[in-house]
């Protein structure tokens, strides 16, 4: 028997193995498509809930930062003086040190 004739005998005896295998990879290959059009969908109405919120919380932000500077532009130096406040006799303020080198502790 010529090694062209094993080869066709090997295939020929094989092809049922090779038919379940192809048929196996093709119901894979649908099933891992199905669930990445199912990811793509989920995310994409994901996203739509997450646009809306975002908008949702800016309008928001939006108000708030009206009445904070509605609030700001009320208030006198004589109001918070009869709320109690008071003027720093001495005010201190910090600041960083900028230093030049790192020191590695042991």
């Amino acid at each position: 028997m010529s090694y062209v004739q094993s080869i066709s005998q090997t295939i020929y005896t094989n092809r049922k193995a090779g038919i379940r295998m192809l048929g196996f990879g093709i119901a894979l290959s649908l099933f891992i498509y199905a669930y990445l059009v199912v990811g793509i969908i989920f995310n994409g109405s994901n996203i739509e809930h997450i646009e809306r919120k975002i908008s949702k919380n800016s309008s928001e932000l939006s108000d708030l930062e009206a009445r904070y500077i509605t609030l700001k532009n009320s208030i006198s130096i004589d109001e918070a003086y009869n709320l109690g406040f008071i003027e720093a006799p001495d005010p201190v303020y910090l600041a960083r040190e900028v230093r030049d080198s790192v020191a590695l502790g042991n």
